[in-house]
C-alpha cells in the first residue's frame, strides 16, 4: 500500500505492524503528514505483523490485505489503528463493514493464500535487512530514527 500520491518527491518506506503502539502512533503522524502536504510524500508501507501480546496482529494485516485488493487499505489501516481492544475475528469483519469491503470478495482473498504469501515476502525482506523492532523506517534507502511530530518529518524531508 502507498499513502499519499504514487508521483511525490519525497518517499517513506515503513515497515509497520497495525497492532504495534509506536507503530499506530507513527501511522497517525504519517497521515497528518499526507494531509498537511498533499501531493509532496508518498510512504510505501511494507505491513508486518509482529505483535502477539496482547493479541496477535496476523488476522488484522490479512483483512488490510484484502482491503488493498479493494483499494481500501488506508481507510480499513485507519479503522484498525484507531480500535482499542482485541482484533478478533468479529471486530475485523465490523471494520471491514465499516468501510464498505464487499464481503464475498474479501472471504474470497482471505481464503486464497495471498495473505500468507505476502507476509512471507515481507518477513523475508525484513530478515534481509535485519530488522529487528518496528517502526522501521526508510529514507533515501537508510534506516532512520523517525521523527516523532509532522515538524519532525518536515524538517527531515525539506519540505
Amino acid at each position: 500500500p502507498i499513502l499519499g500520491e504514487k508521483r511525490a518527491g519525497k518517499t517513506i518506506i515503513a515497515f509497520e505492524d497495525l497492532a504495534c503502539e509506536r507503530c499506530r502512533e507513527q501511522m497517525n503522524i504519517f497521515h497528518e503528514l499526507i494531509k498537511t502536504y498533499p501531493g509532496r510524500v508518498k510512504i510505501i508501507i511494507k505491513a508486518l505483523p509482529v505483535t502477539r501480546f496482547p493479541f496477535s496482529s496476523t488476522n488484522a494485516h490479512a483483512y488490510a490485505y484484502c482491503a488493498q485488493e479493494q483499494g481500501a487499505w488506508s481507510a480499513f489501516s485507519e479503522k484498525v489503528i484507531t480500535h482499542e481492544g482485541a482484533l478478533d475475528p468479529a471486530t475485523l469483519k465490523s471494520l471491514a463493514q465499516a468501510v464498505d469491503l464487499d464481503e464475498t470478495r474479501l472471504l474470497t482473498c482471505l481464503q486464497s493464500g495471498q495473505p500468507e504469501a505476502y507476509k512471507k515476502k515481507i518477513e523475508d525482506l525484513a530478515a534481509a535487512l535485519n530488522l529487528t523492532a518496528l517502526p522501521a523506517v526508510f529514507v533515501e534507502q537508510t534506516l532512520i530514527q523517525e521523527p516523532t511530530t509532522v515538524e519532525g518529518w518536515k524538517e527531515l524531508l525539506e519540505l
